[in-house]
């Protein structure tokens, strides 16, 4: 059985609407110039078509962690023996915005899914802001592949 999910997008969300944008510039330009306006939706289909996918075949034992690219897939194929669980980290982020005059820090709590394999490799599968969202989108994958999620956010292990 292969189970193919996608797990997050490849471009953060203010180049989603720089795609949008795209497509809207080449709807009018593709009338006046088609090279140009083929170009730019050719860079928005790239902008939407872009993210990272994960592929497990059961059968085989083999997983894909992969970015697909217009239909492409980059990255390389990896056995496993089986896989144990999948698991909940929460994690501290910093970013630092700066202008002439003074700095500002901002820092958050992000939460990120890993997919653990018995030969104690670790795959990392997304990262979101919100725990409920991520719990929601590991449960479905857990499911598929009948094995259980813990959640480590508060320091140790509970099943959920």
């Amino acid at each position: 059985m292969k189970i193919d999910v996608k797990t997050s997008p490849f471009f953060p969300w203010t180049i989603n609407i720089m795609g949008i944008a795209l497509v809207f510039l080449a709807g009018i330009v593709i009338f006046f110039h088609f090279l140009i306006g083929l170009a730019l939706l050719i860079g928005s289909a790239l902008i939407f078509t872009t993210h990272y996918r994960l592929m497990i075949d059961l059968d085989q034992r083999v997983y894909h962690d992969y970015v697909w690219i217009m239909g492409m897939k980059h990255g390389k194929p990896a056995s496993f023996e089986k896989i144990d669980y999948l698991f909940i980290k929460k994690s501290h982020t910093v970013q630092n915005m700066y202008a002439r005059v003074y700095t500002t820090t901002l820092r958050k709590d992000v939460y990120d899914a890993y997919l653990r394999f018995s030969e104690t490799k670790k795959i990392h599968l997304v990262t979101r802001e919100s725990k409920h969202r991520l719990v929601k989108q590991v449960k479905s994958l857990a499911a598929q592949l009948g094995v259980e999620v813990i959640d480590y956010t508060d320091g140790e292990g509970k099943t959920l």
